[in-house]
């Protein structure tokens, strides 16, 4: 029954392209604000696109602003000859999301997930029908579909990822999605794309073309393209169950492949403790553990320091490697273990049929250092006092501390910037005449406390931080201004450049002369701008001159959104640019080649701001490795009240005021020492460097090694020693205690 509706479907579908020609080109506008395809308003012809055997409507769903939503929901009867979602890149963004929450979606000829920017299609419900399905199109373009319910028939190809598009995504977590066949990332095919992936969890998948096609998908199990509940096949999920992309030809469904997903517990011992390739603390080390597989009455354990005899190694092993058979899922270790040695274990599981299951061989390595802190076991669980700045204490309350641990917000680890694993600390310093001349973090320790322990005899930590201020501003002579800049660029959500500012309150115009630009990179950009703030996702606009492209008008309408952009190719500094800002926030850009002729670039835009307003020169390299240098002249505030002083900073880019910095401990006796690095520059270092201490450079200060109680790390002034007042954020990760 199956087969005949589908081969219905799909007649249909062959007809109506035979015969069909588009009718209407149809766009989407929201005007009603309700979201809804069945609303008329919605669309700019102002009734509904419609699809049959005679014609059909060709539909584009571009990103108006977010959310930019289209919801089909049970009441709808959606019909059309193609449906794109992100058909153009209008700037700034984000994703274009149609949403089929039930009722019905016929589009004839395809429906193409984002074409030029992100496209997202949610199916919860309903039934979609389509000739070809493609996820993407042009290259940066991505398209995502979720497939949680419902029905969705596809008669020819889905191509996951269709053309130069890169990382499409199928989803498929319930429903089923008939399709004639799937193509992923086939570099001898013209058509698709790469980097496509496709991940099953509830959902099936029935290829309908009835030839068998297993080989086709084994290739992209094998491959990693199609995973099974977001783990590649064959891999275990946190759970330790044993996640597998499942295939048949002709027997679920006949004349079908049918493709769908399991987890279900293996039947080999799983989830080892210590993990496979862990690293572990000596006083760690004391015993082994695992899941038990599925029909596991007892287990056989074999443990030791040669891979090849653990792998091996039976129940007739006489060399102490088999440690006998036991009901329980641990292991307590009989000797003790050797700092920095590997080790290798493995458990084969015991049926009560005595059948046995071969498990694979684990291993992990005694650590070779004491672990004071990798910052790892951190979470956001501040409820569960598991935050990292409720065991790294800084100076919140504390008027002489001016350090800050973590972020205000979740992730308060810093994720990005590490030494080794998932985190590092982020420390902030902010040390000044007027207030804290120290910055610092203290942990109280458990362990470990001893510092003597395994001979240990030095301190290592690993720390960055960021370079110093790199733009800069200069008027010489009298009405020429140089000025320098870096950051990625003024664009997207955020911004990075440097900035030479005055301050208005209201309406507000601004003209310059751009005699210059750095050619750092085609898109390096300078020019005018008006701000709402020295936030790097503040609202703004600028008019700017680059190397390569032309001038250029660019703005943000709402803080930490999207940026969109107008631009003029063909014309290259000197050029004059002008920004005009009424009371009512319409901002106006334009530019001339003699300051006397203005042409509009672009058109009006709305763009919020609140007084105080930030008016003058911007510069950014785009390249956050280059410097780029511009210069102005005939800089002008026409009709604009601003003060004759101007400021300058780098906006949206970290930077380190040097600062000293120093380690400091305490014993249980409230004995203390402190030890400052010699380079007077660490807080600039840009890169991960290793700090390593003598412990006797401690000890030598009457510190108990024995019993050190309390670790700190610093910056600024501590113990007397002289502060240049400097701010700036560090960050630490991996301290350890070493053997000489």
């Amino acid at each position: 029954m199956l087969g005949k509706h589908f081969s219905l479907v799909a007649l249909f579908l062959t007809f109506c392209l035979a015969i069909n020609a588009p009718a209407d080109d149809f766009t989407w506008d929201n005007s009603s604000g309700d979201s809804l395809w069945r609303t008329p308003e919605n669309w700019n012809l102002n009734r509904l696109p419609d699809g049959d055997e005679a014609g059909g409507d060709v539909v584009n769903i571009d990103w108006l602003r977010d959310p930019t939503e289209a919801i089909i929901d049970a009441q709808t009867d959606a019909r059309c000859n193609s449906l794109t979602l992100s058909n153009e890149s209008v700037g700034g963004q984000t994703f274009v999301h149609l949403h089929i929450t039930g009722g019905n979606l016929l589009a004839g000829n395809f429906i193409r997930i984002g074409r030029e920017e992100t496209g997202v299609f949610t199916l919860d419900g309903g039934a979609v029908t389509t000739s070809a399905l493609q996820l993407g199109r042009k290259d940066p373009s991505k398209g995502i579909l979720y497939i949680n319910a419902g029905t969705m028939i596809v008669t020819t190809n889905t191509r996951v990822p269709r053309g130069g598009s890169q990382g499409s995504e199928l989803h498929l977590d319930g429903g089923t999605l008939y399709t004639d066949g799937l193509v992923m990332n086939d570099p001898d095919d013209p058509l698709s794309g790469t980097n496509g992936k496709t991940d099953i969890t509830n959902g099936i998948m029935l290829l309908t073309n009835p030839a068998d096609q297993t080989e086709r998908i084994k290739n992209y199990v094998q491959n990693g393209w199609i995973t099974a509940f977001g783990v590649k096949s064959g891999e275990l999920l946190p759970d330790g169950r044993l996640a597998l992309v499942q295939m048949d030809y002709d027997v679920t469904n006949p004349g079908m492949t049918t493709v769908w997903a399991t987890a279900s517990n293996p039947t080999q011992a799983r989830a080892p403790q210590p993990a496979d390739g862990a690293t572990v603390q000596l006083v760690d080390a004391k015993a082994v553990n695992w899941t038990a597989g599925e029909y596991a009455t007892s287990h056989d354990v074999y443990f030791g320091t040669d891979e090849i005899a653990v792998t091996d190694a039976d129940t007739s092993d006489a060399t102490g490697i088999y440690r006998g058979r036991q009901g329980a899922s641990g292991y307590i270790l009989p000797e003790a273990l050797e700092w920095g040695a590997t080790y290798f274990w493995r458990i084969d599981e015991i049926a009560a049929d005595g059948t046995v299951y071969k498990g694979s061989v684990w291993t992990f390595t005694v650590a070779d250092y004491l672990l004071v802190d990798d910052f790892e076991g951190y979470t956001d669980d501040d409820a569960a006092g598991q935050a990292l700045w409720q065991t790294w204490i800084d100076g919140f309350s504390v008027p002489e501390n001016g350090s800050q641990v973590g972020y205000l917000v979740p992730p308060y680890a810093e994720q990005t910037i590490i030494h080794e694993g998932i985190q590092s600390m982020p420390l902030s310093y902010n040390n000044n005449a007027d207030g804290p001349t120290y910055s610092e973090a203290v942990k109280t320790l458990s362990y470990p406390r001893d510092w003597t322990e395994q001979g240990v005899a030095e301190l290592s930590l690993w720390f960055r931080g960021y370079p110093t201020y790199v733009g800069g501003f200069a008027e010489d002579p009298a009405g020429t201004y140089t000025m320098t800049g870096a950051g990625i660029d003024i664009w997207g959500a955020a911004d990075q450049f440097h900035f030479a500012y005055k301050q208005i309150s209201g309406a507000g115009s601004i003209q310059a002369k751009v005699l210059s630009v750095g050619h750092t990179d085609d898109w390096a950009k300078a020019g005018v701008m008006i701000r709402d703030s020295l936030d790097g996702d503040s609202t703004h606009a600028m008019a700017a001159v680059t190397p390569a492209n032309g001038v250029w008008f660019g703005f943000r309408s709402a803080a930490g959104q999207g940026s969109y952009s107008v631009s003029q190719p063909g014309i290259m500094a000197p050029q004059w640019v002008k920004l005009e800002r009424s009371v009512g926030g319409l901002v106006r850009a334009y530019y001339s080649a003699d300051g006397v002729t203005w042409t509009s670039l672009g058109t009006p835009e709305a763009v919020v701001m609140n007084a105080p307003i930030y008016i003058g020169l911007a510069l950014t390299s785009h390249n956050p490795d280059a410097t780029c240098e511009a210069s102005f002249s005939n800089v002008s505030f026409p009709g604009t009240s601003v003060e004759p002083e101007w400021n300058d900073q780098d906006v949206g880019m970290s930077s380190n005021v040097p600062e000293p910095m120093y380690v400091a401990v305490a014993d249980g006796a409230g004995a203390s020492a402190v030890v400052y690095r010699d380079d007077p520059n660490a807080t600039v270092i840009d890169a991960w460097t290793e700090w390593v201490i003598p412990l006797q450079t401690f000890a030598g200060q009457g510190v108990s090694l024995t019993d050190i109680d309390k670790i700190a790390i610093g910056l600024g002034g501590k113990g007397n020693l002289p502060t240049s007042g400097g701010s700036g954020t560090m960050y630490f990760d991996d301290i350890r205690l070493y053997r000489p």
